[in-house]
């Protein structure tokens, strides 16, 4: 028996024993945040429902699902980029827990240890060309940047150097006109500016793993210009640079998607397609259709094992639309990671949407917490 067809078997066997309720907690979608729910589990193609609706917040800009306070209950941050405001939502009840000042207009968001004493701290980047660290607990801020090139566009936290302490990745807006778009690494203890890429020309979308599995963690960026970068996290050498594959990628993930020990690097593009590239060769595996048949733009991406059948999924937050990037209808497709089949499709969005991201924290599980993909 071919794989595809061992790969469906398994999957429908899985179905009949299991039905879970997963919900998708990072999913950004426009001015407000979803959460979505598999409905239909053992169907040919099952139906991603909505659960929750948060109130107007502006225009979402980032967002991550963590213990953020320490106290033992997954919270859902969200940042706005209209505004500038931090929103805190309880996971499980979805009440809002507290909301920040106004940072004018916060464009990214990262969530996590960031100076490795146990304690979390909120990053994020404004508008207004500064990077900040809050403390989750008190939200004080503990650092602020000097006035960077151009604002920040994404934010990862990690161990890229192997010196036993988180840094600080961010990766900026260009200038307008593809000038001006670097990554910075910020020790996370210190704070002092450890590394600055070249300019890479097109605002910049990150991601940190180990992506050829030589014990080494790479820094992947992504350009809205249509190039993938990777560059040895501790070296910072480039290791790579694509060829050029559609404008304005954005949804970038680092994870073994078909489950055969080594990872690959996911990656959405302007028109509507994911590329799935091999970790270690970088030739690609895979590239999907354009599901809707229109002007498509992957504006989030991640790899997760989201129905707990063993197999990791590609999770795309898509927007289509004539109107693009301004207007638009947006879904989110769920793609089996090994024979790349259309698992799951959520009901179209009829608004204004502007995806930013799938986060790295994401997924409840009858709604307990399961941390599944590690920054």
């Amino acid at each position: 028996m071919k794989r595809n067809e061992i790969r469906k078997t398994e999957r429908r066997e899985m179905e009949k024993k299991v039905a879970p309720r997963i919900v998708l907690a990072t999913l950004l979608i426009g001015t407000l945040t979803w959460a979505f729910g598999i409905r239909q589990v053992g169907a040919e193609l099952a139906q991603l429902e909505t659960v929750w609706i948060s109130d107007f917040l502006g225009g979402v800009s980032g967002v991550e699902t963590i213990d953020v306070d320490m106290d033992g209950t997954m919270e859902i941050v969200a940042t706005d980029g209209y505004y500038g405001f931090i929103h805190v939502f309880n996971g499980v009840t979805h009440e809002e827990e507290w909301k920040s000042g106004s940072f004018d207009s916060i464009l990214s968001l990262a969530v996590g240890d960031v100076d490795t004493d146990g304690k979390t701290e909120i990053v994020f980047g404004s508008m207004w060309r500064y990077l900040y660290v809050m403390d989750a607990a008190t939200h004080g801020i503990e650092w602020q940047s000097g006035e960077l090139v151009t604002a920040i566009s994404s934010i990862r936290i990690s161990d890229i150097d192997q010196d036993a302490t988180n840094e600080i990745i961010a990766g900026s807006n260009d200038n307008g006109i593809g000038n001006d778009a670097y990554i910075y690494v910020f020790d996370g203890v210190t704070h002092v500016l450890e590394w600055t890429s070249p300019d890479l020309h097109g605002e910049l979308e990150l991601d940190i793993g180990d992506a050829d599995g030589d014990g080494v963690k790479e820094i992947v960026g992504a350009t809205r210009f249509g190039y993938l970068y990777v560059f040895n996290g501790v070296s910072r050498v480039q290791e790579w640079r694509s060829s050029n594959l559609e404008g304005d990628l954005h949804g970038i993930a680092i994870g073994d998607a078909d489950g055969d020990g080594s990872n690959e690097i996911a990656v959405g593009g302007g028109a509507g397609h994911i590329y799935v590239f091999d970790g270690v060769t970088r030739v690609v595996e895979w590239i999907s259709d354009n599901q809707a048949g229109w002007i498509g733009w992957i504006q989030g991406l991640s790899v997760n094992d989201i129905d707990h059948d063993g197999t990791r999924e590609i999770i795309a937050g898509l927007m289509t639309g004539e109107g693009m990037p301004a207007y638009g209808v947006g879904y989110v497709y769920v793609y089996d990671g090994v024979i790349h089949e259309l698992q799951a499709v959520s009901d179209p969005v009829d608004q204004w949407i502007g995806m930013r991201g799938i986060g790295h924290r994401w997924e409840w599980s009858c709604m307990r917490p399961s941390i599944t993909t590690p920054s």
